[in-house]
């Protein structure tokens, strides 16, 4: 009997390593199907907004910033959750947004170390802050980190998402986003 106690209990460990698999955001595994993870989303606090695409869009806080807009993404083959999204739209202008980016990358390394990759630069020449937030709004601001972690990547980037200048942060489960081939 002792035996068998033994043996359950390792395979509960086992299970609960393996759940484990998972990038999480916000403290919850990036996987389950749309329903659940809007579920757990909701849970922490979020508000759901609305569908759009296949994408659920919810209002919240996220890493201190207020409002912010998050998208939970499914795989296209099937209601799988693989990746999720927050926009910080806080800024006006460019200083504003640099600073936003800036402190997420300080967490972001806090939490991960240096980046893999990096880049900061723009596809225009840009003279002032005016002509910077102009290439944000026109597609033209290269201003990313890439952190890959054990089960996943997270993408900090500064983006013009529906002419609205925001840093957006990205977390990709890989063994969700693997899926999609199958």
């Amino acid at each position: 009997m002792k035996k068998l106690f033994g043996v359950l209990i390792a395979i509960t460990l086992c299970f609960s390593v393996a759940a484990q698999d998972h990038l999480t955001f916000m403290g919850v595994p990036i996987d389950g199907t749309m329903k659940n993870f809007s579920q757990r989303m909701t849970e922490k606090g979020l508000f759901f907004v609305l569908e759009e695409g296949g994408v659920h869009l919810f209002m919240g806080d996220f890493m201190g910033y207020k409002n912010c807009v998050v998208g939970v993404v499914p795989l296209q083959k099937q209601d799988l959750v693989y990746s999720v999204l927050a926009c910080v739209v806080e800024a006006e202008d460019w200083p504003s947004l640099q600073k936003i980016y800036d402190d997420i990358v300080k967490k972001m390394k806090m939490e991960y170390g240096e980046p893999d990759e990096s880049e900061e630069t723009f596809l225009i020449p840009v003279k002032n802050d005016a002509e910077k937030l102009n290439a944000v709004l026109n597609g033209k601001c290269n201003y990313m980190k890439s952190f890959t972690v054990k089960n996943g990547e997270i993408d900090v980037v500064i983006e013009n998402f529906e002419d609205v200048p925001c840093v957006i942060v990205q977390y990709t489960d890989f063994e969700n986003a693997l899926k999609e081939s199958e």
